[in-house]
């Protein structure tokens, strides 16, 4: 994949007779991702699904995935369109099975029902338009949003199995969504995932006692298991690197490699506007000025070679090695750059940190979730959960995913069972965890054990809790249940 990305940008030229915007979409449709038969892509069936499936109901319209959960203002209206719809849950299941998603990029490279659908990606023209418009994504989150909803429905109706079945299935169909080559693409389905895997722990914790031993040690010891998202398997996001080297291209004069800086102007101030149209002015005065500094077409793209090739370094590197270390030590390539003379270069770019932060979350939290799994199948098998992780090691717990990604020192997951109920800040809040309930939790990112008295629901200011989920708590506060 790497090797076919960086071949194509070597690539100094359009075809001959294709222009800018038609190359650059060849170029994406040609990877081999795109080109595979249809019986190694889903997104035809997907895309069907997601055109028949009705709006979500008019309650729940202005909620993202994470905000739609049992005790929300809707939730029976909900349950009721989930209900309705049970044919998604065959599109979700080949999502999950096949090897990708395999949409291809641009509006015509779809059925006119899927463009006219919005189940499509919109190229940039590269002269009035510069970035792509990825509107099959709100499509992706109604699927995950039916999925969720209908596993809690399984639940709530005693179908505790079906509705795991279905989580499953939508967490491996997002894995593979996450394989996508765009960075927005890529964080959507991430983040979709994170949601999606909180969910089922949610699901299980309130739900243990309808749950078996043998299906929760499934979970944990298999299905979760080959739902791998480690470093060599989610891979960084390169295909925005197409995008910006067709717009660094078409703001420079080939014959001279100099700026053409009146093209250059135009373009980054069309760029920037789309993202802060207020103050469309002094955005235009700022390019004029920058255009005549900009380094010469050559070097401009030699450095966006290099900002990526910094990115893959440090999205690649094994973390807690001596190299890890070395390289993240050292300031990412981005902050290096002369911010003047590659104005152009740095504009393009999108937020890879958050992506970084929301990778090494999902991570930390599929694999503590497999964890999580085996500590409640020690609970369901033998009433009680266990003192130590290592006692439930083998049959229950996978050791291997016992390893918490924020520790330095390649330590497992902080686990401790109170003898006394819990208090646990969440937030401006707190909740109470039941005594003799186990506790799991990862350090987040800081890498610090702050002893579990407060969860960071992001993994940035506290320790990441695990098992229980805090959010359960609120659940029961909302329903009245205790």
């Amino acid at each position: 994949m790497r090797y076919l990305l960086l071949t194509f940008m070597t690539a100094i030229g359009g075809s001959v007779m294709a222009g800018p915007a038609e190359d650059l979409q060849q170029r994406l449709n040609d990877l081999s991702e795109i080109k595979g038969d249809d019986g190694i892509e889903s997104w035809r069936e997907l895309g069907a699904a997601a055109l028949a499936l009705p709006a979500v109901p008019d309650a729940i319209v202005e909620l993202s995935a994470s905000d739609v959960r049992p005790g929300i203002d809707g939730w029976a209206d909900a349950m009721a369109w989930a209900k309705a719809n049970p044919d998604v849950e065959a599109a979700v299941k080949l999502g999950a099975e096949r090897r990708f998603i395999g949409l291809p990029y641009g509006s015509d490279a779809v059925p006119e029902n899927f463009r006219l659908g919005g189940f499509d990606i919109v190229l940039p023209d590269l002269k009035d338009s510069i970035s792509p418009s990825f509107n099959w994504l709100s499509h992706l989150e109604r699927i995950a949003i039916w999925s969720k909803v209908e596993a809690w429905r399984r639940f709530e109706n005693g179908q505790a199995d079906a509705g795991i079945d279905l989580m499953v299935q939508d967490i491996g169909m997002l894995r593979k969504a996450a394989d996508r080559g765009f960075l927005e693409e890529k964080h959507t389905a991430i983040r979709l995932m994170l949601d999606a895997v909180q969910s089922l722990r949610e699901m299980l914790y309130l739900h243990l006692d309808e749950v078996s031993a043998d299906r929760l040690r499934k979970i944990g010891r298999g299905e979760l298991d080959r739902i791998r998202v480690d470093r060599d398997r989610l891979l960084l996001p390169e295909l925005d690197r197409f995008v910006h080297q067709a717009i660094v291209d078409e703001s420079f004069d080939h014959r001279t490699g100099k700026v053409d800086e009146e093209a250059f102007r135009r373009r980054f101030t069309r760029m920037q506007g789309e993202k802060a149209p207020v103050g469309y002015a002094s955005i235009d005065s700022r390019w004029r000025n920058l255009a005549e500094y900009q380094a010469s077409l050559e070097a401009s793209r030699e450095q966006l070679n290099n900002l990526y090739d910094d990115w893959w370094r440090r999205w690649r590197v094994r973390s807690g090695t001596d190299l890890a270390m070395m390289i993240l030590a050292e300031p990412p390539y981005a902050e290096r750059l002369n911010s003047v003379r590659y104005a152009g270069i740095l504009s393009t770019l999108g937020n890879m940190d958050d992506l970084f932060a929301d990778r090494d979350r999902l991570v930390a939290e599929l694999d503590a979730t497999s964890v999580a799994a085996g500590i409640a199948a020690y609970r369901r098998l033998r009433g009680n959960y266990p003192r130590f992780t290592r006692m439930a090691y083998g049959i229950d717990i996978a050791r291997h995913k016992d390893f918490d990604r924020f520790s330095s020192d390649k330590l497992p997951f902080v686990y401790f069972l109170p003898d006394e109920d819990w208090t646990l800040n969440v937030g401006t809040g707190q909740v109470v965890i039941p005594a003799g309930t186990g506790v799991l939790y990862s350090r987040g990112r800081d890498g610090i054990d702050h002893q579990g008295f407060r969860h960071s629901i992001d993994g940035y200011d506290g320790d990441l809790i695990i098992w229980p989920p805090p959010s359960v708590f609120k659940f029961q506060a909302a329903d009245g249940s205790s």
